[in-house]
């Protein structure tokens, strides 16, 4: 059910018998009753300049400023109804005040101030306990308020399993990533096991191969031993033979000595250089000669001899 917005504004009709604070005279019945015409028939602005005219007069009348805040309030003019009902409070209690109340209390839920509506409505009650639609709008306006503050409640509380609901997608996206990126290395770790395998597979050939080499050079060095111990056993059989044999193991020393003694005597014939008879009185003169020195003018002084001794021997004549 909805909420009374009530509007009194027959008021000053009833009222217009009464005298105007102020010294400034009765209402014009007429013009009130005019006023208040207008007002039902909806032409508030010809409303509201009817009571604005006869505020001229009477510019303190609690009705005036109370009848111009329903004006305002028709106008959806909020704020400036507000301000004509305040105006209606100044005064001291009275019926005209507690109706103020009630339709500020209406203005407080127009603008959404659903607590000072509340204490509006309080205010009117308190000044006449009588008055049904205040009590209607307070407890109204009361159940309101709870439920609007068991909304923000279950409004909090969506929106904090809003944000639960989102972290834990946005964490269960992040795991999703996570798993497709482990699973792209692991993609990636047989390619570098296949790798490593086949590093493993050459290394394992390359040693391989450096194993024959190695086993080609232990082969042909084992060659060479056998070969030099079979030449050293040839040897040492021929050294046998020999040694069994003591003529032939005679004769070849000296033959070998024979011919040794030769190749000296032609080396020593021909490296002594021969005495020419340029160096005849050199040599002469010496008091000391080398053995060299003696030896080449002991065969220069043979050659001379010999030639001297062709040289006299007579020719013999060619008989015919």
């Amino acid at each position: 059910m909805a909420w009374f917005d009530r509007n009194i504004f027959g008021a000053i009709a009833l009222l217009s018998a009464l005298p105007v604070l102020g010294g400034a005279g009765p209402f014009d019945a007429s013009k009130i009753k005019k006023a208040n015409k207008l007002f039902a028939e909806g032409k508030l602005s010809q409303a509201q300049e009817q009571y604005v005219t006869m505020q001229a007069n009477h510019p303190d009348a609690p009705e005036l400023y109370y009848n111009l805040g329903n004006v305002k309030y028709k106008l959806k003019e909020y704020p400036q109804a507000e301000e004509m009902f305040k105006k209606v409070l100044l005064g001291p209690p009275s019926p005209m005040q507690q109706k103020g109340f009630y339709n500020l209390g209406n203005v407080k839920v127009r603008q959404g101030q659903l607590e000072e509506a509340l204490g509006m409505y309080k205010k009117a009650m308190e000044m006449d306990a009588a008055d049904k639609e205040a009590k209607f709008n307070y407890e109204w306006v009361l159940d309101k308020i709870k439920k609007m503050k068991q909304q923000n409640k279950e409004q909090k509380q969506q929106d904090q399993k809003d944000n639960k609901d989102d972290k834990d997608k946005k964490d269960q996206k992040d795991q999703q990533k996570q798993q497709d990126k482990s699973g792209q290395n692991d993609k990636k770790k047989p390619n570098q096991k296949s790798r490593g395998q086949g590093q493993e597979k050459n290394k394992d050939k390359n040693k391989e191969k450096d194993e024959q080499q190695q086993g080609q050079q232990d082969q042909e060095k084992k060659k060479e031993e056998q070969q030099k111990q079979e030449q050293a056993s040839e040897q040492k059989a021929k050294e046998e033979k020999d040694k069994q044999d003591p003529q032939k193991k005679g004769s070849k020393p000296e033959q070998a000595q024979e011919q040794q003694d030769k190749q000296g005597q032609q080396q020593q014939g021909s490296q002594v250089p021969t005495a020419t008879s340029n160096t005849q009185e050199n040599l002469a003169n010496k008091k000391e000669l080398s053995k060299e020195e003696a030896k080449s003018l002991l065969l220069w002084m043979d050659e001379e001899e010999r030639r001297a001794r062709v040289r006299q021997t007579p020719a013999t004549s060619r008989e015919s």
